[in-house]
């Protein structure tokens, strides 16, 4: 039977067995490897003439492959073939190797034999071990100040010679690398012009502008075609044999695919085979119209279906991503007390949670105040910049936050936040959070300074450059030999900085000390460099570093966090929470399908085509939320978005069963009897059944009602 959890008012249906390697038991502190296996029941491994047994979790088209690299190995060794020309025909591992048949053997593994290791992946970003992050922690510390970190941060594995990882660096030639290098360079000194113009202590806007380059400028549209053509390779995807180049290059230099490239490459190598397999089925169909061509077949992926309360949202959902399958099978919600099931209260669940991690209640983000004043404490924080982490000591937070829902604890509302957008990524979901740019910047593993945070803060950013710039004026200052009545006479904005009365206390929150006993120390002419370094320290360093780290480790329970370095931060929000798209005439017509009665020139389609090119933004994410259940289009816009957007024709309530309107006109036509009826959605479908309305200002008034006062529940219309 389902479990209820009450905490959370989640019910989780029973989750089904998942794969082999699922009941294997996990190595503890106390329990040597060793005595797992000799603790594990026996297992049936397949294996391949001369190679194997194999993990569990290897295909079988990825055994085949394995075997025939072990054989070709071979005949080369017996052959005295270095390059392995011979076997590129369909002798060794070329497209010959799938025309033959092949024999795979399956036997139990002796008692206490451990598991082989699982296959290594053709695409997710490799792990860094623990040494390559401390030596890659120890050269960015000695690039020195936070400024030239972050400026010269992106240049420094190029610099350094380590653009590509270990498994990748022994198939690339040195003079690929050093062309890799050159580009890298040349793009982080386009992109960074800015940042790298003021390290030499001078803010030059032509020679910014003058190193800058369009954004395309380093696209190759042959290493993309190329790339397409491997990605659209199945066999090379399910046996694991997607060449290393596709994801060296892709991590090392992802500047030079395009986004739909990159976007294509990432969901084909970072969940898993079937999932991979699915996205290339669904691109198939809409590629052969549904039709036509040679027939992808794929299995239904596994789905954990739980059911919420709408009224406890943010509680179900930290119950709902501590589920252990969730994090393999595809989400599906549904609400108590509701009829709605599938895709539409899916992408509901998900707009609804992000929403409510907004609650001002949560301390958890940076509150902007509005004409001066701070929203009321039951309200939702004000980001007009996007949502950015407050600083939060150590001790507060673990702490559960007083007056939270729940009692949630910061850490576990961020891992939560973690784990919610990996899921949306690897389920085609979209969620509705306007985090900040800086925020994806700093997940990325960049390091963020006195830029970024005016980027999140602007005002608080003028004016910490207006200090800092007086600071380096007093170095330099004392660094000429001056006298210190010169360099105290330094002034920030015509006030000495002692006048400034300012202390140790972060800016608008006097309870954060930037130092022990912060509160009692007054900012000087002498630690006015120490005073802006601590700010910006708390507001994009240390003080959040704890809340960067929680959301990465739930990340990490879905996707690696490194996959993000693969794009920029507009690309990364882009995936994540969808685009919005002006709409037109034209592109309405060309995305939409009518039905029941309806054509492209029934007066009430001409109509509603009308209303919804006059749409403003946010009638227009009220109008995606009412028909699909999400109030953002998906990456690629109208166009992109399944099932498609359709429009039928719905029987007014006023017409006795004909199907005539006035005269011989028919219904569909627009008639009267039907402006008193209200339009309805099929979330899942993406399906508007609309009355045929008398004229375009019953369609406005009719259909805008419905689309802001009915969305808060799913019932049968």
């Amino acid at each position: 039977p389902a479990a209820e959890g009450a905490a959370g008012g989640a019910t989780a249906a029973p989750t089904p067995a998942g794969n082999a390697g699922s009941s294997q038991p996990h190595p503890t502190p106390a329990r040597s490897a060793a005595e797992v296996a000799a603790a594990a029941p026996p297992r049936l491994l397949f294996r391949a003439p001369g190679v194997g047994p194999f993990h569990p979790s290897t295909s079988v088209l990825q055994a085949i492959h394995a075997a025939a690299l072990q054989a070709a190995e071979r005949d080369e060794q017996g052959d005295g073939h270095e390059d392995g020309d011979g076997h590129e025909d369909g002798e060794g591992t070329g497209p010959g190797l799938w025309e033959r048949t092949h024999t795979l053997e399956y036997g139990i593994t002796p008692k206490g034999q451990p598991l082989p290791a699982p296959p290594p992946s053709s695409g997710g970003a490799a792990l860094l071990s623990l040494e390559e992050t401390t030596d890659t922690a120890e050269a960015l510390a000695a690039l020195g100040s936070v400024e030239r970190r972050a400026a010269l941060g992106d240049v420094l594995p190029a610099l350094r010679g380590k653009l590509c990882d270990r498994e990748s660096a022994a198939s690339v030639s040195d003079a690929t690398r050093s062309i890799l290098t050159v580009i890298s360079v040349l793009h982080t000194v386009s992109t960074s012009a800015s940042r790298i113009i003021k390290l030499g202590k001078v803010d030059d806007a032509k020679m910014t502008a003058a190193l800058s380059l369009p954004s395309d400028a380093f696209l190759s549209s042959k290493l993309a075609g190329k790339m397409v053509r491997q990605l659209q390779d199945t066999l090379a995807l399910c046996s694991g044999s997607l060449p290393t180049w596709c994801t060296t290059l892709a991590r090392a230099c992802p500047f030079l695919f395009p986004f739909e490239v990159r976007q294509q490459l990432f969901y084909c190598t970072t969940f898993g085979l079937a999932r991979a397999l699915h996205r290339m089925h669904g691109q198939s169909q809409d590629n052969n119209g549904g039709g036509g061509g040679r027939d992808l077949r794929v299995g239904r992926l596994q789905r954990q279906k739980v059911r919420v309360s709408r009224q406890r949202i943010l509680e179900s959902a930290m119950k709902v991503y501590e589920m252990p399958g969730v994090h393999k099978m595809v989400l599906e919600v549904e609400f108590f007390n509701e009829v709605g099931t599938g895709t539409g209260p899916t992408l509901e669940f998900y707009t609804l949670m992000s929403k409510e991690v907004t609650q001002r209640a949560l301390k958890a983000w940076r509150d902007a105040p509005v004409d001066g004043e701070v929203g009321p404490a039951d309200g939702f924080v004000n980001a007009p910049h996007g949502l950015f982490p407050a600083p939060v000591s150590a001790k507060d937070f673990e702490a559960a936050v007083p007056g939270a829902p729940g009692g949630i604890k910061r850490a576990d509302l961020f891992r939560m936040l973690g784990r919610a957008v990996g899921k949306a990524l690897q389920d085609g979901r979209l969620l509705d959070l306007a985090l900040s740019p800086v925020f994806y910047r700093a997940v990325s593993g960049r390091t963020l300074a006195l830029d970024d945070l005016a980027e999140v803060d602007p005002e608080l950013g003028r004016t910490l450059e207006q200090l800092s710039t007086a600071a380096k004026q007093i170095d330099e200052l004392k660094k000429s030999g001056a006298a210190e009545k010169e360099w105290r006479a330094v002034t920030v904005g015509g006030a000495a900085v002692e006048d400034m009365c300012l202390t140790f206390t972060l800016p608008g929150d006097d309870a954060f000390e930037l130092t022990p006993g912060g509160a009692e120390v007054t900012v000087t002419a002498e630690n006015l460099g120490d005073y802006v370094a601590a700010v910006v320290d708390a507001s994009v360093g240390g003080g959040i570093a704890r809340q960067l780290d929680a959301f990465r480790g739930g990340l990490a329970d879905i996707l690696p966090p490194a996959t993000f370095g693969m794009f920029t931060e507009p690309e990364i929000d882009r995936m994540l929470c969808g685009q919005g798209q002006a709409w037109t005439p034209e592109l309405l017509g060309e995305n939409m399908t009518y039905d029941h009665g309806y054509n492209a020139q029934s007066p009430p389609i001409k109509a509603l085509v009308e209303v919804m090119c006059g749409y403003g933004p946010e009638e227009q994410r009220a109008f995606l939320r009412f028909v699909t259940g999400a109030p953002r289009l998906p990456p690629g816009g109208l166009a992109a978005l399944q099932p498609r957007l359709t429009v039928v024709c719905k029987q007014p309530s006023g017409a006795a069963g004909g199907a005539a309107g006035t005269g011989s006109q028919p219904l569909s036509s627009g008639t009267t009897l039907a402006d008193t009826d209200l339009p309805s959605a099929m979330t899942c479908a993406s399906y508007l059944k609309m009355p045929p309305y008398s004229c375009v200002e019953v369609l406005k008034e009719r259909l805008g009602y419905a689309i802001t006062e009915g969305i808060g529940s799913f019932d049968l219309s």
